[in-house]
């Protein structure tokens, strides 16, 4: 699916990996876009709720860290170097579960869902140039654990209880396909909540044991 896939500008492919927990399907993937609403069009987050109301059906989208700063009054701010809408949700052109021994695929009127199926069978993967990433930090150790010692102490002060304190890690000038990226990462940490999202061009890949 995911290489069926690469010619839509827009999908997200869900994946438990066949977790066993209580669960009604074990993928779910949205291909192109037959509706939208974005904040990227001068929409609110309230338009999300229209959208919703608008379009019964199956949604998929994001919703970014700083949108909370239109929904609270929050000054903090983090640089951006990828560039998400602050949200975007999109109603699917083709919907396709996979549930135990079952496969459902839903398409508008311009599509058939017959030949999608066959297209799925059919695409194969394609190895592309892969240029291994030198990653680097946006902080420096130093100052890691110069912060790091600092949010001990708002610990010990009973400031708060919990800190989630993440860096961001990252290359330049490299060349892959993250298709085929994704799908070493699954094969390395077959995770409950993986995801593969696309977004014009750009890309987000999840392995996580945890809902987010």
């Amino acid at each position: 699916m995911l290489n069926f896939g690469k010619r839509f500008s827009n999908f997200c492919f869900l994946d438990n990996h066949n977790y066993d927990f209580d669960k009604s399907y074990e993928c779910i993937a949205g291909f192109g876009i037959t509706a939208s609403v974005s904040s990227n069009d001068g929409k609110n987050p309230k338009d999300i709720d229209k959208f919703k109301k608008e379009n019964q059906d199956w949604i998929f989208g994001h919703l970014s860290y700083d949108l909370k700063n239109e929904m609270e009054d929050l000054s903090s701010q983090n640089e951006d170097h990828i560039g998400f809408e602050n949200f975007f949700f999109f109603v699917p052109q083709i919907l396709v579960i996979l549930s135990f021994n079952k496969v459902t695929i839903a398409v508008d009127e311009k599509e058939d869902a017959g030949e999608i199926l066959k297209q799925i069978y059919c695409a194969l993967t394609n190895e592309t140039l892969f240029t291994k990433p030198v990653l680097k930090s946006r902080i420096s150790k130093g100052k890691y654990l110069e912060t790091v010692d600092k949010l001990q102490q708002h610990i010990l002060r009973g400031d708060c209880y919990e800190i989630c304190f993440c860096q961001e890690f990252f290359a330049e000038e490299t060349q892959f396909d993250p298709v085929n990226v994704f799908q070493k990462l699954s094969a390395t940490s077959p995770n409950p909540f993986s995801a593969f999202y696309r977004s014009g061009e750009k890309y987000l890949m999840c392995a996580s044991p945890e809902r987010f």
